[in-house]
């Protein structure tokens, strides 16, 4: 549920997501939020992934400081999955699943 709630920040989209199964296409889900962009096939998107990477670069991203933001992002998910506690450390979560 924490990575669904990351990855679809609309409650009113979650809703449909979750509780109708609704199908997203990519279009419908660049309407909802889910995602920053569309293209009309798979180089299309790595072209514009490519482009969107270099655009970060020189604006001098540092890739230290970009982690940390995601990582505070995905925190709720870290926290279920790998055990991070709330000062950041983490540890191995054992949870019986061989993934």
């Amino acid at each position: 549920m924490a990575v669904i709630r990351m990855k679809i920040g609309s409650p009113a989209a979650r809703r449909d997501v979750m509780l109708t199964a609704a199908k997203v296409t990519a279009v419908k889900g660049l309407e909802m939020g889910i995602v920053d962009s569309v293209h009309g096939s798979a180089t299309e998107t790595v072209e514009a992934a490519v482009k969107l990477g270099e655009e970060i670069i020189t604006r001098g991203a540092d890739g230290h400081v970009y982690g940390k933001m995601r990582e505070t992002l995905v925190r709720e998910v870290l926290l279920y999955t790998i055990g991070l506690d709330e000062n950041g450390s983490s540890g191995v979560r054992i949870s019986g699943s061989k993934l």
